[in-house]
């Protein structure tokens, strides 16, 4: 299968239903692949489209485009930036925490959640 925008883009929507559905998307949430990147293998920020509406968007490494990847690891890390949404990181939602980790966040949204 090959890893292009549109799979990336069905996994984000998989995850989401799977895991969030209890979180509307208050903000369209768009998915991409970025630069090779060993350090970063996810992020998701807050971003102005040229035609005036805001959108979340969620970029993944290109390292993880490799077939050889499970695609459990890429799953995972899809889920992570969705945490970040939720709490208000890259999103329009209210911030409910200083710093996007703060208290172990993203273990306890991911047990909570069956991730």
């Amino acid at each position: 299968m090959n890893r292009d925008t549109a799979w990336l883009t069905n996994r984000v929507q998989t995850i989401w239903q799977k895991h969030f559905p209890d979180i509307p998307q208050s903000t369209l949430v768009k998915s991409r692949w970025g630069q090779r990147s060993y350090r970063s293998l996810g992020s998701i920020v807050l971003k102005n489209s040229q035609t005036d509406y805001v959108y979340s968007q969620i970029t993944i490494s290109s390292l993880l485009k490799d077939s050889e990847i499970p695609t459990l690891i890429i799953d995972q890390i899809i889920a992570h930036e969705i945490v970040h949404y939720v709490h208000g990181f890259g999103s329009e939602r209210k911030r409910d925490l200083k710093h996007p980790h703060q208290g172990g966040v993203i273990v306890k949204e991911f047990q909570k959640r069956g991730l």
